[in-house]
């Protein structure tokens, strides 16, 4: 019983002092999120990257009259990790660096800039004679959950800064 009391409790406050959720269907975040023109991200770790983030900001197509402008570059790196006695790598991490910059449409303004570091890693397994087309179907699937994990952290990044702003 008493458990139910501070559940209601609980619920009330958060009510009372104007928590939303930032994932909401109808938040406030969504609709905001809704009127961002993507611009294109070259190679095709950024065409990646860019489906991603229209398919979870833009889910019903891209604004006609956009009110942001979210510009982003991608860079990527290998680094070879945990070398063989034969000085081959045994694992490989890929590590992306993504500039976003958000800017008003209309005044041309950059209202926000920002920078997110993401790092990924992957086993090559053994040099055996097929290992290479493991290896890089194994490179290119942690390339694109990066991606997806990317435009994750760019969707929060973007969320609480409109929200808040």
């Amino acid at each position: 019983m008493w458990v139910n009391f501070f559940l209601i409790l609980g619920a009330l406050g958060l009510s009372s002092c104007g928590f939303q959720p930032l994932y909401a269907p109808t938040s406030q975040a969504t609709e905001k999120l809704a009127q961002i023109k993507i611009k294109q991200i070259p190679d095709r770790t950024g065409q990646v990257l860019r489906n991603h983030l229209l398919d979870i900001l833009t889910p019903y197509g891209e604004p006609k009259n956009p009110e942001y402008i979210l510009k982003i570059t991608v860079d990527e790196k290998r680094l070879d990790l945990a070398l063989r006695k034969d000085a081959t790598a045994k694992r490989a991490q890929l590590q992306y660096t993504a500039d976003v910059i958000l800017i008003h449409a209309i005044s041309r303004e950059v209202i926000l800039s920002d920078k997110l570091d993401l790092m990924s890693g992957f086993s090559i397994g053994s040099q055996a004679d097929f290992s290479s087309i493991p290896a890089l179907v194994t490179e290119e699937k942690t390339r694109l959950r990066a991606m997806e994990i990317l435009a994750q952290d760019i969707k929060s990044l973007l969320a609480s800064y409109l929200v808040n702003s």
